[in-house]
């Protein structure tokens, strides 16, 4: 039997998705859709949520990571309340009088809004670095990591150097920060503040001789990135 808290969203179980009633575990509400137009004679009818595995046999269950319930609110997966987390086998119980009670546990989930200063540049979220934008929805609690690079190339070929995570009013220059996600907060906002580089052309009459700029071979026409003075 398959619950969550909060009850009625849904689960995914061998990569199927599956509505769960909003009903606790002791209350039915037949399933329709397990033996249609009916249960054969003698066997009792499944509830939403609920299964007849193979004892021992192994499933994998997973949850959709955010959800909205029916009044609006948003809700992110935490985890099952048999310890098993995202995409996890689950394996039945061997014994067949007791019937196994899953619920997926969800947070109330916060709208999360990652940018850049200025916009277009690239952040790493929790390990993974993708193109922007970087709007999310995290669970009240989680923590994530965020790592700027420490100068990135914009499309003109400017160089941007990093000089501070800028969050709930403050400024940290730590290129990588942890970020939690505080409980009752309707969102969350954090940028990544950039600065521009100095630019220096180099060039020479004819083109294409060779120079030494700051210790480094140099072929004309060449470009120098560095900070300002």
């Amino acid at each position: 039997s398959f619950r969550t808290d909060p009850m009625g969203l849904s689960i995914i179980v061998d990569r199927g998705t599956v509505p769960t009633p909003s009903l606790p575990f002791d209350l039915c509400t037949p399933d329709q859709q397990a033996f249609f137009p009916g249960p054969p004679s003698g066997v009792v009818g499944l509830c939403t949520g609920d299964f007849d595995f193979l004892p021992g046999s192994p499933h994998q269950i997973a949850a959709t990571q955010v959800q909205r319930a029916s009044r609006g609110k948003l809700w992110a997966f935490k985890g099952f309340s048999n310890g098993l987390k995202q995409n996890a086998t689950y394996v039945t119980d061997s014994r067949i009088d007791l019937a196994d009670h899953i619920t997926a546990n969800f947070v109330p989930g916060v709208s999360t809004s990652l940018t850049t200063t200025p916009g277009g540049l690239k952040v790493q979220i929790d390990g993974v670095t993708s193109a922007p934008p970087y709007n999310f929805v995290w669970g009240e609690g989680e923590t994530h990591h965020l790592t700027a690079p420490a100068t990135q190339t914009d499309a003109s070929g400017r160089v941007w150097q990093f000089a501070g995570w800028f969050q709930a009013g403050k400024t940290v220059t730590d290129s990588g920060i942890d970020i939690s996600v505080p409980v009752g907060a309707g969102s969350l906002a954090a940028t990544a503040v950039y600065k521009v580089l100095g630019q220096v052309q180099v060039t020479s009459n004819p083109p294409g001789l060779n120079f030494t700029l700051d210790g480094a071979p140099c072929t004309t026409p060449c470009t120098l990135n560095r900070a300002s003075g």
